[in-house]
């Protein structure tokens, strides 16, 4: 009975996708500071294509600001791909996004400060190849090549496998027990 549940967890486990993390967060931090918004351009890779969240650095100054985050298909905020508002806290604010992107294009993560100014959006020297960053309000920002936002992207494939799928191994080994549907796949009584 042992060696079947070792089996199952070993089967629900292993179909676990891999994922890309693209991080610029090492890096030295600069302020973000006169601007009314930010962005960086990312470039979505061949297999891992679900863009899951983007995180970026805030500082002190934008604590309880409400910032506008968009993910675009151009500088210029073109057609929006994802939109959401967030309230800013001070250090890393991390945006759920989960949407499908296309494989090897270019998007843009954007940042309206609605009007603030002061100290916002940390940046880092260029240590990211796949893009860079761009200042000034959304609609009308100026790409700096030489700069990345400090941000944090997660992208994974959107092609995972379900855990329940790997029932059907214990059919095989000749062990019918009884399973039940749970909400983390299925139990076996």
């Amino acid at each position: 009975m042992k060696k079947y549940l070792l089996l199952y967890l070993f089967c629900s486990f292993s179909v676990a996708h891999a994922s890309t993390v693209i991080d610029t967060t090492a890096g030295p931090s600069y302020t973000n500071n006169g601007w009314y918004g930010s962005g960086q351009s990312l470039t979505v890779g061949n297999t891992d294509t679900n863009l899951d969240s983007f995180s970026f650095y805030a500082d002190a100054a934008s604590n309880g600001k409400t910032f506008d985050f968009l993910v675009s298909n151009d500088w210029s905020g073109g057609s929006a791909l994802f939109s959401s508002s967030v309230v800013v806290t001070t250090g890393l604010n991390t945006v759920l996004i989960n949407q499908a992107m296309t494989a090897g294009s270019i998007i843009y993560a954007l940042i309206d400060y609605n009007g603030f100014s002061g100290s916002t959006v940390h940046f880092t020297n260029n240590l990211y190849s796949g893009g860079n960053s761009a200042f000034g309000p959304v609609g009308a920002q100026s790409q700096y090549a030489g700069y990345d936002l400090k941000f944090n992207a997660s992208f994974s494939s959107p092609s995972a496998v379900p855990v329940p799928a790997v029932r059907f191994r214990f059919d095989w080994l000749g062990w019918h027990g009884q399973t039940q549907k749970s909400s983390i796949g299925y139990r076996i009584t």
